[in-house]
């Protein structure tokens, strides 16, 4: 099964995700699971966000971008590309490497909370608050899927 991933960074960045309206489909035909989803967010803070995602692709590409008054700012979560940060004219792009065990610091803030030295910035309410977006990303192709095989 695919779906939209980045441990929904979206929710970590710009805070929980009020409402999503999406389509999903399945394009390539590789596997019965959608392949190709986008989506319009609107974050409960006021911000608005769309995302693409497809699985059918002949290459692989993985971006994001958040754009605002002042700037701009371009980095990949799953590639260690340079982060680009766009102010007017000025262009800085940040080289910064994978670290040696890429969820390391995760865990550890997982171990941190659990000792009581610290706080996990995950927890089981965002956990379900992404279950709920990503739900909702696929939910009209599934229940399609579904009625094909009924």
């Amino acid at each position: 099964m695919t779906t939209p991933t980045p441990s929904f960074m979206p929710d970590f960045l710009l805070g929980p995700i009020a409402e999503v309206r999406a389509f999903a489909d399945n394009q390539g035909g590789a596997f019965a699971a959608e392949d190709a989803v986008v989506a319009s967010l609107r974050f409960a803070s006021g911000v608005y966000g769309s995302g693409v995602w497809c699985y059918s692709s002949d290459m692989e590409e993985e971006c994001s971008d958040i754009v605002g008054s002042r700037g701009a700012i371009r980095f990949s979560i799953t590639r260690p590309v340079p982060v680009r940060v766009t102010k007017g004219a000025h262009v800085e792009d940040m080289a910064i490497d994978d670290p040696p065990h890429v969820h390391q610091p995760l865990i550890q803030s997982i171990v941190d909370e659990l000792n009581g030295k610290g706080r996990c910035p995950s927890s089981g309410e965002s956990a379900l608050r992404t279950a709920r977006v990503l739900d909702a990303m696929v939910r009209d192709f599934r229940q399609r899927r579904s009625g094909e095989r009924a």
